[in-house]
């Protein structure tokens, strides 16, 4: 009877641990970045400025303290000192680039991943809402044509409202979309068992019937892609 609740202290106490030990975890990562690319762009900057900062800095300290940097007299004296001047001019790049553009490069990086990852997301959301009203606009085209006009003109303009948000809504996923529904080379016929208006508007009706048709197939072909 006591085994589900030591089972569920045991995961308690391992989930309190992972959340504990997370933020040391991200703190190491982050000093090990930072550290990686202080060493990376010091030992460069101390080759080339070695014998300036080093120079001027270990002949400041000596002052300081009372000393004078005295002539080399031999090549073992220049090695030494060389490698004095370069351990000193690296160490001083090493901190700075440590503590200043270490961190504002991983800042800066971050935010422009954050702003790409915004971007995407935010591209998504639009890509879905234009998703909802096409099928909405799918719905609405099927009703359109399975109507039977009885004010032929008043169908008709609205056959035309309707294709124009279809187009609009279609720029916004894919120019190529939008050019496929707007420049119709042929049509596919539309349901036989839609009931034609007399011969006065008859042709017309039935160019438009096609028209909403082959527009209705080339969209749910598109839409299908998301299923």
């Amino acid at each position: 009877m006591c085994a589900a609740p030591a089972a569920m202290d045991r995961r308690n106490v391992a989930l309190e641990t992972h959340l504990m030990t997370k933020p040391i975890a991200l703190f190491r990562s982050y000093l090990g970045a930072c550290l990686g690319r202080a060493i990376r762009g010091s030992l460069l900057s101390a080759l080339n400025w070695a014998s300036i900062v080093g120079v001027a800095v270990v002949g400041a300290v000596l002052k300081y303290w009372g000393f004078t940097i005295t002539e080399s007299h031999g090549w073992l004296d220049v090695v030494e000192w060389g490698l004095i001047y370069l351990a000193v001019a690296w160490a001083i790049f090493f901190l700075v680039r440590l503590i200043f553009v270490a961190p504002f490069q991983i800042f800066r990086e971050t935010e422009i991943q954050r702003l790409q990852l915004q971007k995407q997301l935010d591209n998504r959301e639009i890509r879905q809402r234009v998703l909802n009203l096409i099928w909405d606009l799918r719905k609405r085209g099927v009703q359109i044509r399975n109507e039977f006009p009885v004010n032929f003109s008043n169908w008709h303009r609205r056959v035309y409202e309707w294709r124009d948000e279809v187009l609009n809504a279609a720029g916004v996923l894919s120019t190529n979309l939008r050019q496929q529904l707007e420049t119709l080379n042929e049509t596919h016929g539309y349901p036989t068992d839609i009931q034609i208006v007399g011969e006065l508007h008859g042709d017309e009706h039935k160019l438009d019937l096609g028209i909403i048709s082959e527009i209705l197939r080339r969209l749910e072909k598109y839409l299908e892609r998301d299923l």
